[in-house]
């Protein structure tokens, strides 16, 4: 496909960055005969991107349509995470570590619209978009209104106004400045994490918390001021992952959540950690998830482990960590313990000299069949 760039939409191709690809759901496309478009940018910290948006009107209003396929793109500059389901019709906002929103004013009720925004996963607003084909890509494209985009932005920790970093035609954007850790929240302190939900097991290294595939282990943990009385932050809890492959995730509400990637992996202990999910602080002080895995049986154990998401002093206020696995009844499920705890990864291997350097330690947990009363205890594992 051919196509002439000119201006400020070169400056893009130059920056790496491309026109968007399958970005939205099908349905309600505008008549792009009738639409009237215009040129708009987004800047940041000297690059610049140019776009087509339109004008059309919201609640009785005349307003500017933005693309968030090229939003997506400078928040990801910035360290977020920032997806489009289609499917869902849902755009997932996640922050980095260093950024805490405040969530504690932000609720979806009595909202009405098609599509939803989550920030760290709690539905924080529904809105109506507009679907259209991106002039530059010919590709349908979510288009939303700059009012919703600025005030988002301002959710998730961007200093930027209506009037001051939107002139009706460029978006200024601004890094997020670290989130500051005050007094209140240094004194805080999480509960160990408490597991419920599976068959069999605490959730203990020696002991993981093994359930049914397809059934929900739950990990709690509660947020407690400095007389270990239960404090609702009105904020978000992170919870970091060893994996997250084949697993379906809620918070206490029952919101689906979507992880996000660490940029560098956590080691603590002996555990690797990847990812991680965001979960709300309740009235009750306490934030949990429930994950399900849909795997025929887990290949390697999930570590679980819960953080306050700004650092104090340098550190991040964590909880204790819990492991987990999932099998089929009457099926055996094994935990291998990898590594040491000085290199979670390092893997010793047997040597003539000594032959027994290279075992690997194994928990072996055994699920009874469905519906059966007899214990498993007492048999034979080869």
């Amino acid at each position: 496909m051919k196509r002439v760039l000119t201006g400020i939409a070169a400056a893009g191709v130059v920056l790496g960055m491309t026109v968007p690809t399958a970005f939205a759901a099908t349905n309600s496309s505008m008549n792009m005969s009738t639409m009237k478009w215009k040129q708009t940018s987004i800047t940041l910290d000297g690059s610049s991107i140019g776009f087509k948006s339109f004008a059309a009107p919201y609640a009785g209003t005349q307003t500017t349509y933005m693309p968030i396929y090229y939003l997506n793109e400078y928040l990801k500059k910035m360290g977020f995470s920032a997806t489009w389901n289609g499917v869902s019709k849902t755009w997932f906002l996640n922050t980095p570590a260093r950024v805490t929103p405040n969530l504690s004013n932000l609720s979806t009720a009595g909202q009405h619209g098609t599509a939803t925004i989550a920030i760290n996963g709690v539905p924080v607003q529904m809105i109506t978009p507009k679907f259209a084909k991106d002039p530059a890509s010919h590709v349908e494209t979510t288009y939303m209104p700059i009012y919703f985009l600025i005030k988002v932005l301002q959710e998730i920790g961007l200093p930027v106004t209506q009037s001051g970093n939107w002139n009706g035609t460029t978006l200024s954007l601004v890094q997020p400045a670290a989130t500051t850790t005050s007094s209140t929240s240094a004194s805080q302190s999480l509960s160990n994490l408490t597991v419920s939900g599976q068959t069999v097991g605490t959730g203990s290294d020696a002991s993981p918390a093994v359930g049914i595939v397809n059934n929900a282990v739950k990990f709690s943990t509660t947020v407690m001021d400095a007389n270990g009385n239960p404090v609702s932050t009105g904020s978000i809890v992170q919870f970091l992952v060893s994996t997250t492959d084949n697993l379906t995730v809620t918070d206490g509400n029952g919101n689906v959540l979507n992880s996000a990637t660490l940029s560098a992996p956590i080691v603590i202990g002996n555990k690797t950690y990847d990812a991680y999910y965001s979960a709300p602080v309740g009235s009750n002080g306490v934030a949990s998830l429930s994950v399900t895995s849909n795997a025929s049986t887990t290949n390697e154990p999930l570590y679980v482990v819960a953080q306050l998401p700004a650092e104090t002093n340098g550190n991040y206020i964590r909880s204790s960590a819990a492991t987990a696995e999932w099998g089929l009844p009457g099926t055996l499920v094994l935990s291998p313990l990898w590594g040491t705890s000085g290199n979670p990864d390092e893997l010793n291997f047997s040597t003539t000299s000594n032959a027994t350097q290279g075992l690997i330690p194994v928990v072996a947990t055994m699920l009874p069949e469905t519906g059966s009363s007899t214990s498993v205890a007492g048999q034979e594992v080869k």
